[in-house]
This record gives C-alpha cells, sequence and structure tokens, in this order.
C-alpha cells in the first residue's frame, strides 16, 4: 500500500493528531496529504528534509559512503545523481540565505500544513544554523515554485536502493 494512502487511512480514523512524513524538496510526493489532514486536525511533522545531510550541500560528487554509515544504501548510480542534484541547487543560494540547508528547511516551512520539522545535527554549530533558518523570511513565490516544478513526482528517484 502507498504510503499517502496509509497516511490518509490514519487520518481518516480521527484517533491520529499528528503523522510523521518524509517532506523534501527531493521527496514531496507526501504532500498529496497535507491538506487532508490539515481540515481533519492533524498536524504534518516532516522528517528527512535535510535528506541524510545530502540538502546540507557539504557532500559533493565522487563521496562514497562505506562501514556502517547508513547512506551507502543508495546504489553508487543513485547516490551520484543525487550528489549532483544537490550541487546543481548550490547555486540558488543568495542572500538573505547562506546555505542550503536554510532553503530546504525554507521549503518544507513553506507548506502551512507542515506543523514542525525534525533535523538532525551533528554539532552545535549544525544545530545554529539549522534554527537560523526559522528566522529567515520564506523562499520567494518564484522560487518556491520553481522547486516544486522542478522535482515534482521524482519522490521515487530519490529512494534509497534504486
Amino acid at each position: 500500500m502507498p504510503p499517502t494512502d496509509l497516511c490518509q487511512q490514519y487520518i481518516h480514523t480521527g484517533r491520529v493528531d499528528a503523522l510523521q512524513v518524509i517532506y523534501s524538496i527531493f521527496r514531496q510526493k507526501t504532500a498529496e496529504i497535507f491538506q487532508d489532514a490539515y481540515k481533519n486536525g492533524v498536524g504534518i511533522v516532516a522528517r528527512t528534509v535535510l535528506e541524510s545531510g545530502f540538502l546540507t550541500g557539504k557532500y559533493k560528487p565522487g563521496q562514497t559512503f562505506s562501514g556502517d554509515d547508513h547512506r551507502k544504501r543508495w546504489g553508487n548510480q543513485t547516490l551520484q545523481s543525487i550528489l549532483q542534484q544537490t550541487q546543481d541547487l548550490q547555486s540558488i543560494v543568495e542572500p538573505p540565505y547562506t546555505a542550503l540547508n536554510q532553503i530546504a528547511i525554507r521549503f518544507a516551512l513553506q507548506r502551512p500544513e507542515v506543523t514542525t520539522l525534525l533535523l538532525g545535527a551533528r554539532n552545535a554549530s549544525q544545530i545554529e544554523q539549522n534554527f537560523s533558518a526559522e528566522n529567515l523570511p520564506p523562499l520567494s513565490a518564484e522560487r518556491y515554485e520553481s522547486l516544486l516544478k522542478q522535482f515534482a513526482n521524482r519522490t521515487e528517484s530519490f529512494n534509497p536502493g534504486t
């Protein structure tokens, strides 16, 4: 059963207060249920907003992962595609934004149905940078629509193992 169908079932039980869903620039499919959740008083907790660190811009094409790093679950071809697309997104980082993660966070927060985000960080600096995105203005309508259009219907191409 597709995750969005399962979410719909939960929304309509009347017993769910919030759903934790994957939602990011790269994986937008769950946005299909946001309006229905909102109308039914179900909050949306977006996770994987930074796509396992890829949408921080830290990793460059050619990067590989080994050992127990969870990112090694992507096949090399998919991984390199993700890294290249992330690298390409670096070109949209411009003031008032200073880093790609801020754009990724603002993208997720742009949806009024999104109640909160789950964000990971490895140190205090990353926490501060993630939190700083909340104080930045929303993405311009043009930038937001461009990201929606560019990555719409592509969720499956960013899933591990494909």
